[in-house]
């Protein structure tokens, strides 16, 4: 396992295993010298004895003094006493673990020690041999790599630990030092490039080490410039070398960013957390453009590439100083180095893409584990903001893929870790960089654009990323609509057209859908989207408005709404300005976002601000001369803040703005007001507005001549300065701001920005950079989830369309079952999000484009090859697509219901289509129960429909040939199915088992209304036009399979059955208006009608009524339609009145329930049961009530004039009469009826009763039935005194009904031929019976009520019976006459109704005379009863 670099130490300070290791190491190196002819005639025991200087000066014995030495050191090594532990150092040893800051201190006590006792053997002493062999010109690579290697094993032993004697500080700078100095005599290629690989083994091992942490800042970037030049500058690198090379100073950065965190944190304490940008001491790693001489040559000495004699790897100078351990400065310069070599033209040798890809690997390392340092260290983050991102931005314009796939992946990272700092670097990012190279309008290579698009995609699936490109651009007034214009390009990119699906368009899909997942997944958190009313009735300014980045939550989403609102109206606004200035400016008026009259600074901030404005229109705008035109330039200028900006920049952003205009006025023009504002900014910079003015027009100039292809002779620096001379206020301008000037014009043109990565030229990054340090690159944080469902709605509302299309497309281009379940996947999440934001019109339109892939299938004629024509079922099972199509969309309509609207059309296409082909049964709505009441006419037409199914392979709708020939090929059979037809039937089967068809319409009670009513619309739809339901057989299929659905989704929705059943009625009425003769359509329509209410009114009398006013809606029934099913209609309502009678309140349901059994009266076949039920309601008093009595009478006169069942219907209909008046009487005398109630009950329903029975007594033909109603009618009358009513009532009973009857009866016995009116005359005489016995019953009431009507209406009946005695030619009725006439007449003078001093009383008797001579008072005897009566 590695060890952690910030680990302390894990063994103290060994003298004795730290000399035997060195001493170890001294012999292999001593070795390799004398292997050399240099060394080898020396005497080891001269060298020995030497050393301790037995023989005197040693350049007495030698001929190279330094040969010498290099061997004398390390000779003398081997009697050198292992260095001394000091108490520091021990105590430094016991203190092992403390932090990094102590050792350091440590060290530098230690040092000073040093410098006080240089006589004292430290281990810096012990290694200074190897040091010096390895700074030696003289010696080979051999030996150099030898000692190379000695170093290496010393480092790795770790035998140097951190409390060594003279500090790890020492040690280390002094190894770096030589080491970077390494200098050798070259010999072979191969040679060569083994001690330069040792060299950066050694140099690596120095910072991987234990003790690495002491190097200093120089020391470590002396390193790292060393590793970078030994593998791509010293001229003639091996390949093997080059990549050695960046493997080394990869694993430098790797371990240097591990104390990433550390650094930072020292930094911070030190320095501050915003401290000074901080550089390396002495630029060690800046590489010039231009390399430095090659370091390696060949083989000897003479080389012309070797410096001086041998070799050396870098070019800093030797220090025998060591400072303290690196820090920020060379995490900083590193960073800078690394960043250097993404950019083009930056490097050295070597190709370009390979240094760019070094550089962004560099990069990733320090950035990957250490962002979070990176973002709190000032320093380090405006590494990340200026120097990496403008790196980034220009690499991307002309490099490989490969360095595109790495710059894309790193910025990536950038968003990822530093989100919040890249308000402004985001919008680059994207905008500029990525989009152009995603879209393949812009002539860029596939390859590229794949590449574009992978980093586009991995942007889009961070689950914020679309939130804050619609937050803080697409709802921001001066920012363009970044999310928008994503969307479109991946949406552009996704679709293949006719094209062959290719891996671009999978990438810009899985964009898409990454966006669409992200919604999806805050889905759970979506509310109702609050409305606003953003409409202003005022002038308003948009600019002034708060984006809300203040707040948060619902409001901020309401100020950025408000802001996206006024944003539409603002680029509508655009539109019109760029056809005409003038219309733009009227419409803005008109929408109150300006005034009227106009307002320059208005104005200018509309020019200024506003988005999507046409550039050139602006700039012929502001060169106009009108003056209020002149004060608005003056306005616009004012947006400009010009201080402490030099003049060329502060022209290039005002230009950034608008197009200059080619009329010299015009621009002359705009540059005063320019000039004028400048000076006022910056009076130090010139010396007045008008010397301004000449410097602009003549950069203007300047810029046009270099830039302009045209231009042959450029102007140089000499002339531009020359033209310039006196310009500034009559004196010269600085030669530097002229050569500034100069210098950024050739390199930079002033030019519209046209929002590529191209346009990112120096200035616009100043620009950039200026605005961030102002504190506008800064995004808020990130919105918690509830915040963010807010703008889901609207940021879904702008993607789903093109992602939708684009799934399809794909969806309908692909083979891959990866890429199959994906978009189902999608079609799923867009589905979900539909829902949860109630957005029925994406919901209803994904439906549709499923229904396509499984409609086709369905419809599709297939032919085997054979030639013959393949079945249904095994052409839709053998398509994969459609089959999954199918189970998405009922997966979608069973949960997702709630929301569809339209779409139900579509789904039931579908559905009819299945049921063509036999996946759906045709009577999957109808029970078993159900199914036994239908007709032999509905059950042999569903046998067909199944027979037809089993040797038929059309579609639902016929072919265009087959509708052309009348041909519906249901006479088309087809040959058996094979094992293996069978076996995909299977699969067809179970995918239309899976869409549980049956349950979608069951589960309608649980969606809401509106839904609900829609699917009742959709069904009428697809039963098609009511009056063609039986033009084809595929008609009449389908509008027989929607009135079973309508018929179920009513039951299933009981509970909203006022919601339902006026759309139900409004088609079944249409229906059997439409009907000329019976059919099975009518036959559901009216059957099923009547049972659904049979079925529900029993259980829930709050659905009865409506129910019951559902049917009149059979009184359309046509003759023969109604005379073909009646018989069957009376049965059902006889079970409904059977079950439900007591759940019928109102009088509407009862007169619709007793029309139709008054209906059937005079209906042979219905007659009867029609009778049935209406006497299962009368005959018991509890069911007839105030709400039906009414009803019930005239159901049972209708009854008692039918002749169907004879006279004893008749009469038993009248039976019925007679109990509901006992009914009647029984309620008026109940003491919980009020007077108004009784009242009511007299004069409607019993009134009816009474007048209902005097009509049947004198115009029934049948004698039987007449006298048995003026029997019933004389016990309604006399039964009636129980209602306790007043004369009136009685007045008028005889006034109109008794009256009437014996006119009537009177008219009928004169036209009777004496032969045959023995009946008639008997009625006569009963009625005569009935009238008399009512008068003396009731006669009093009238006389008291109102003397002169009951004196007109006895008078009348006197004359009546009069004038009947006078036709009568019966006996019976002649003697009867006078006999009624005579106890009346009695019985009105004893009672004293008719006194014998009133006027009538004369009146009376010679009325009474003329019927008979015997009727006198003298014949009867009142006379003489009065005479004898006492005065």
């Amino acid at each position: 396992m590695t060890r952690d670099v910030d680990a302390p130490p894990n063994r103290s300070f060994d003298p004795a295993r730290f000399a035997t290791i060195v001493k170890h190491e001294a012999r292999a190196v001593v070795a390799s010298m004398r292997a050399h002819q240099r060394w080898s005639g020396r005497s080891s025991a001269s060298s020995a004895l030497n050393a301790y200087g037995l023989y005197g000066a040693s350049d007495a014995y030698d001929e190279d003094g330094v040969e010498d030495a290099l061997l004398d050191a390390f000779v003398a090594l081997r009697t050198a006493r292992p260095p001394e532990r000091t108490q520091d150092a021990d105590a430094g040893t016991r203190a092992r673990g403390r932090d990094r800051a102590s050792a350091s201190d440590a060290s530098e006590q230690s040092e000073e020690r040093d410098a006080e006792e240089d006589d004292a053997m430290t281990p810096l002493r012990y290694l200074e041999p190897f040091l010096d062999v390895i700074r030696s010109v003289e010696t080979g690579g051999m030996i150099t790599a030898q000692a190379l290697s000695a170093i290496l094993k010393i480092l790795k032993s770790e035998v140097a630990t951190r409390d060594a004697p003279g500090g790890p500080g020492v040690i280390m700078h002094a190894i770096a030092d030589a080491v970077t100095l390494c200098r050798f005599e070259a010999t072979s290629v191969d040679d060569d490039d083994a001690v330069l690989s040792q060299i950066m083994y050694v140099l690596a091992a120095c910072v991987r080490c234990d003790c690495g942490y002491a190097l200093s800042d120089d020391d470590l970037c002396d390193v790292f410039q060393a590793c970078y030049r030994i593998g791509h500058q010293s001229g003639k690198e091996t390949p093997l070398l080059r990549e050695l090379s960046k493997q080394t100073l990869s694993e430098i950065v790797y371990h240097v960013s591990r104390r990433t965190g550390e650094i930072a944190a020292k930094a911070k304490a030190t320095t501050g957390e915003k401290g000074p940008r901080l550089t390396s001491p002495r630029q060690a790693i800046v590489i010039p453009a231009t390399p430095p001489a090659v370091v390696r040559g060949d083989a000897g000495v003479d080389s012309p590439h070797a410096t001086g004699p041998g070799m050396d790897v870098t070019a800093h100078e030797h220090t025998d100083v060591a400072k303290g351990p690196y820090g920020l400065p060379a995490l900083i310069e590193i960073f800078r180095f690394a960043t250097s070599l993404i950019a083009p033209d930056t490097h050295g040798r070597g190709s370009e893409d390979a240094n760019s890809l070094f550089g962004l690997k560099l990069v990733t390392i320090m950035i990957d584990a250490n962002a979070e340092y990176f973002r709190a260290n000032h320093a380090l983050l405006n590494l990340v903001l200026d120097d990496l991102s403008r790196a980034l931005c220009g690499v991307v314009t002309s490099c490989s893929p490969h360095v595109l796939a790495a710059s894309t992946s790193l910025i990536t990272i950038i968003y990822s870790e530093f989100r919040e700092e890249l308000k402004l670097h985001l919008e680059v990012f994207v905008r500029m960089v990525l989009l152009p190279l995603c879209s393949s309008r812009n002539g860029v290579e596939e390859e590229t654009q794949r590449v574009a698009l992978e980093a586009l995609v991995d942007l889009c699936k961070n689950d914020n990323f679309a939130t804050d490109l619609y937050m803080y651009y697409d709802c921001e007034l001066t920012k363009p609509n970044v999310f928008e214009e994503v969307t479109s390009v991946l949406a552009q990119a996704s679709y293949p057209g006719d094209a062959t699906l290719a891996p671009v368009h999978l990438l810009s899909l899985e964009g898409l859908l990454s966006i669409v997942q992200a919604v999806s997944n805050r889905s759970p958190a979506a509310t109702t989207r609050p409305t606003f009313e953003f409409a202003n009735t005022v002038v308003m300014d948009p600019w002034s408005l708060s984006d809300g980045s203040d707040t948060t939550g619902p409001s901020r989403f309401e100020a950025r709404a408000r802001t996206k609102y006024f944003k539409r109206r603002l680029l509508s606004a655009a539109e019109h300005f760029n056809r005409s200035y003038k219309k733009g400016l009227a419409f803005m008026q008109e929408i109150k976002l300006l005034a009227d009259p106009l307002e320059p600074a208005a104005v200018a901030r509309f020019l200024k601000f506003a988005p999507a404005l046409d550039k050139e229109v602006v700039g012929d705008y502001l060169g106009e001369p009108a003056a209020f035109i002149i004060t608005v330039l003056d306005e616009y200028t004012k947006l400009f803040d010009f201080r402490d900006v030099t003049l060329d920049r502060a022209l290039r952003s005002f230009l950034s703005g608008f197009k200059l205009p080619g009329e010299a006025q015009k621009i002359s023009r705009i540059l005063e007001c320019f000039a004028a504002r400048y000076y006022e900014a910056n009076p130090d910079s010139v010396a007045d507005a008008d010397s301004a003015y000449v410097l602009s027009y003549s950069i203007i100039m300047l810029n046009t001549d270099q830039h302009n292809a045209q231009v042959k002779n450029k102007m140089t620096l000499e002339q531009f300065i020359r033209n310039n001379r006196g310009t500034n206020g009559g004196n010269d301008w600085p030669a530097e701001v002229l050569v500034n000037i100069f210098d950024s014009i050739v390199t930079d043109e002033i030019k519209l920005d046209d929002g590529g990565a191209m346009s990112l030229t120096p200035s616009r990054w100043a620009e950039l950079s200026r605005d961030v340090g102002a504190g506008q690159g800064k995004l808020p944080p990130t919105p918690n989830l509830a915040e963010a469902a807010l703008y889901d709605g609207e940021l879904f509302g702008i993607v789903w369309g093109s992602t939708t299309a684009a799934i399809a497309a794909v969806f309908e281009h692909t083979a891959d079952d990866k890429v199959l379940q994906s978009s189902l996947g999608g079609f799923l999440s867009v589905a979900n999000i539909a829902a949860a934001h109630g957005m029925s019109e994406v919901l209803d339109q994904l439906v549709a484009t499923l229904c396509k892939f499984s409609n086709e299938s369905l419809a599709k004629d297939a032919m085997s090859p054979s030639g013959e024509r393949l079945r249904p079922l095994v052409v839709f099972g053998e398509d994969i697509k459609a089959c999954a199509a199918t189970r998405t969309i009922f997966g979608i309509a069973h949960k997702y219901g709630d929301t569809l609207r339209q779409g139900w059309c579509n789904i039931l296409d579908t559905v009819l289509r299945m049921t063509k082909v036999g996946l759906v049964p045709e009577d999957i709505f109808v029970s078993g129960s159900d199914f036994t009441h239908r007709s032999e006419m509905q059950t042999m037409r569903v046998r067909e429909i199944a027979a037809a199914k089993r040797n038929q392979g059309s579609s639902l709708l016929r072919s265009f040939s087959a509708m052309i020939s009348g041909d519906d090929g249901r006479d088309s059979p087809l040959p058996p199915p094979s094992e293996a037809e069978q076996s995909i039937e299977e699969l067809a089967t179970a995918c239309a088992t899976a869409c549980r068809v049956k349950e979608l319409f069951a589960d309608t009670k649980f969606l809401e209304l509106e839904s609900l009513t829609h699917l009742m619309r959709a069904l009428i739809w697809a039963a098609g036009d009511p009056g063609l339901v039986a033009a084809t057989a595929d008609d009449e299929d389908a509008a027989l399979f929607c009135l079973d659905a309508m018929f179920m989704v009513t039951l299933r929705n009981c509970d909203r059955i006022r919601a339902v059943l006026p759309i139900l009625l409004s088609y079944l009425r249409a229906v059997l208006q439409a009907s000329e003769s019976p059919s099975p359509a009518c036959e559901i329509v009216i059957f099923d009608l009547i049972r659904m209410c049979a079925k529900l009114i029993p259980t829930d009398e709050d659905v009865a009524d409506d129910l019951l006013d559902a049917l009149p809606v059979l009184f359309t029934l046509k003759p023969a339609v109604a005379d073909a099913f009646f018989g069957r209609i009376v049965a059902e309502i006889d079970s409904l009145i059977s079950n439900g009678a007591d759940k019928i309140k109102t009088r509407q349901s009862w007169d619709t329930v007793c029309k139709l059994l008054m209906a059937s009266a005079r209906h042979a076949e219905a007659a009867e049961t029609g009778f049935a039920g209406l006497t299962r309601i009368m005959r018991e008093a509890a069911k007839v009530n105030a709400a039906n009595v009414r009803s019930c009478l005239e159901a049972a006169s209708a009854f008692v004039d039918s002749e169907q069942g004879g006279d004893e219907r008749s009469v038993a209909a009248l039976q019925l009469l007679s109990d509901a008046n006992m009914a009647m009487c029984a309620w008026a005398t109940s003491a919980s009826v009020t007077d108004e109630a009784k009242a009511e009950i007299i004069a409607g329903a019993w009134g009816d009763l009474v007048r209902e029975l005097g009509r049947i007594s004198f115009e029934d033909t049948r004698a039987m039935v007449r006298d048995d109603a003026i029997l019933t009618l004389q016990r309604v009358l006399l039964g009636a005194e129980s209602l306790d009513a007043g004369g009136d009532l009685w007045l008028t009973t005889f006034d109109a009904v008794l009256l009437t009857m014996l006119q009537e009866l009177t008219e009928t016995v004169r036209k009777t031929r004496a032969k045959d009116g023995g009946a008639a005359e008997n009625t006569a005489r009963i009625a005569v019976s009935c009238v008399s016995k009512t008068l003396l019953q009731y006669g009093s009431k009238m006389r008291n009520e109102d003397a002169a009507a009951f004196a007109s209406v006895l008078l009348a009946i006197l004359d009546a019976t009069s004038l009947l005695r006078k036709h009568a030619k019966t006996e019976e009725l002649v003697d009867a006459i006078p006999e009624a006439i005579k106890n009346v007449l009695l019985v009105l003078c004893a009672s004293e109704i008719v006194p014998r001093d009133d006027p009538l009383w004369g009146k009376m008797w010679g009325k009474a005379s003329a019927i008979d001579s015997e009727l006198t008072p003298d014949a009867l005897g009142l006379l003489k009863e009065t005479e004898e009566s006492p005065p």
